[in-house]
């Protein structure tokens, strides 16, 4: 059957009738073939929503088109015909909102022009401070575009000769489209408009098989389809089955984002409870997006082979904002530890970083032969720590009374206010769980009911920003020297211009602060065991944090005020 650019001559076709495109064709559905001809002059474009599926051989002498938008990205389903012939062209599409920030991408086809004629059409990629050699021209000629080798990463000599290669992995800085004034605003968190990367070339069907750098324990791969491709089934020799992937959306507002690691089940290394953004990586790796691999042992090489088999069809959202979020459910349960800045935080805004502890019957806590290493960027980070290594996830049996997890709070900045989010899913643990601030000598209950909000604080005390400031405890029944589990607040919630009353106390020393930090000033009144609090201000409905001093011994309520 022959589109002439406005009907099919014979109907539409089938997995087993053939296609020649002999009009220009815009898919409003997937096009599903068996041998699809494009013929010259011609072009065919797979509009986001839709797929072309080839169950026989495909000859492009006209153009292909795979769109992407803000929904969605077209794909090429799996493909088992001859290697593809013909004079014609295929262009990728990728598009990417968020903020300014690096993205690990990959062109998913070997490009016939230069760099300056696909990718920098769309965006700034700089490297000089006159223009030479292609780049756009900055002040200081920074580069914005990387590649990573044996020698790590190394920036591209130039966009006026080079062309982009489908197997080649790329960390290149987004700035948002080529408005100029991005250029001269480099401390601007937010992309002024998204963008759609576009590269033309020939595309890659068939088997691809990626080898570990020599000299590197972490090898950048591309994902060198037009498709999402599946991290569970594709073949993995003398490398860890844990990928990671950079995601933009994570670390403070001027930042450039953080590294996510991510297993066969999708379990990655940071975990939101519900209506709160975390990640949206996954086991699907997605079309034009780059990642790591990890050799199993350092020192010994591996390898991955990349088949058309392993192409699926779940898109996620890592280049635009949205949520997934996957169970295994061989796992007994989940503790997440969420990084926040305060003001973040309260503006709903994602997690500056986060770690994730997975407990189960047939893991080892001991050792970290089951646990998957962190890579570790620039800017305040969160890991777990065993055995001197930083870990993005760790997997424990389950926990027994004194067992301790080690929480590595990775470049805190002096004199900020924080948030812990702490996620606590499942069966995680039959103990009681506790938070213990080594600063303040807190514990901070943890609960299953929903996650646990602990606000803290750093000083000029070097001790306020140490690396192992915090852990996780289990206990049966806490018997610890201090009195913040025998304090309470009520009504919880209040209202405002209300008082609230604290019981349990003895004269203590009572300070409030809102959310984002802010001093709320109060009065106080005793009356035996118990306390008035009158708020001297009127409150907004929001939650509130009330600390308790009382001699040397310190606690923190949370206060709801409807």
């Amino acid at each position: 059957t022959t589109w002439n650019g406005t009907t099919w001559s014979n109907g539409a076709p089938t997995s087993t009738v053939d296609a020649i495109i002999d009009g220009d064709l815009s898919t409003s559905v997937d096009v599903i073939c068996k041998d699809l001809t494009v013929n010259s002059g011609r072009t065919l474009t797979i509009n986001a929503a839709d797929k072309l599926s080839v169950n026989g051989n495909l000859i492009n002498n006209g153009s292909i088109v795979f769109k992407s938008n803000n929904t969605s990205t077209g794909r090429f389903d799996t493909y088992t015909g001859a290697p593809l012939t013909g004079s014609g062209s295929v262009t990728m599409e990728r598009f990417i909102d968020g903020k300014r920030a690096f993205r690990l991408l990959a062109p998913c086809v070997n490009t016939s022009g230069t760099i300056a004629n696909n990718w920098q059409q769309q965006i700034f990629i700089t490297g000089s401070t006159t223009g030479a050699n292609g780049f756009d021209a900055t002040a200081t000629g920074a580069a914005s575009m990387f590649t990573f080798g044996d020698n790590g990463w190394a920036s591209i000599a130039n966009t006026d000769v080079l062309q982009l290669n489908a197997n080649q992995g790329y960390r290149v800085l987004i700035r948002g489209d080529r408005t100029p004034s991005l250029l001269t605003s480099p401390s601007n968190g937010n992309m002024n408009n998204p963008v759609t990367l576009s590269a033309t070339g020939t595309m890659v069907t068939g088997d691809v098989v990626y080898n570990t750098l020599p000299n590197q324990e972490y090898t950048l791969i591309a994902n060198p389809y037009i498709s999402p491709i599946n991290w569970t089934t594709i073949t993995k020799n003398g490398v860890t089955d844990t990928y990671y992937a950079w995601d933009p959306n994570l670390g403070t507002g001027v930042q450039r984002g953080r590294f996510v690691s991510c297993d066969v089940a999708g379990i990655t290394s940071v975990l939101s409870d519900t209506g709160s953004p975390n990640t949206d990586i996954d086991q699907h790796i997605q079309p034009g997006q780059a990642v790591f691999i990890r050799k199993a042992t350092i020192g010994t090489p591996g390898s991955i082979t990349v088949k058309e088999t392993d192409k699926a069809s779940t898109f996620t959202d890592v280049f635009r904002t949205s949520e997934q979020y996957n169970n295994q459910n061989t796992i007994l349960g989940k503790l997440g530890i969420n990084l926040y800045e305060s003001l973040a935080y309260s503006l709903g805004d994602y997690p500056i970083d986060g770690a994730v502890a997975l407990s189960g019957i047939t893991f080892n806590t001991e050792s970290t032969t089951d646990d998957t290493k962190k890579i570790m960027s620039h800017g305040e980070q969160v890991t777990f720590v065993r055995e001197n290594i930083q870990l993005g996830i760790e997997k424990i049996s389950t926990p027994v009374v004194d067992d301790v997890l080690t929480i590595g709070s990775v470049n805190l900045v002096p004199n900020k206010s924080y948030i812990w989010n702490m996620i606590l899913q499942d069966d995680f643990s039959n103990l009681e769980t506790y938070l213990y601030d080594a600063f303040t000598q807190n514990y901070h209950l943890l609960t299953n009911s929903n996650s646990t909000v602990i606000p803290f604080e750093t000083t000029n005390d070097t001790n306020s920003t140490f690396v192992n400031r915090f852990k996780i405890v289990f206990q049966e029944t806490m018997h610890v020297d201090d009195f913040s589990l025998n304090v309470a607040l009520y009504p919880n919630p209040g209202k405002s211009n209300q008082s609230f009353y604290l019981s349990g106390v003895t004269d203590p020393k009572v300070s409030m602060q809102s959310l984002l930090g802010q001093e709320i000033p109060v009065t106080t009144h005793q009356n035996g065991q118990t306390m008035e609090v009158k708020p001297m201000t009127a409150l907004s409905a929001g939650v509130y944090f009330v600390r308790i001093i009382q001699e040397g011994k310190s606690a923190q309520v949370k206060w709801i005020v409807e």
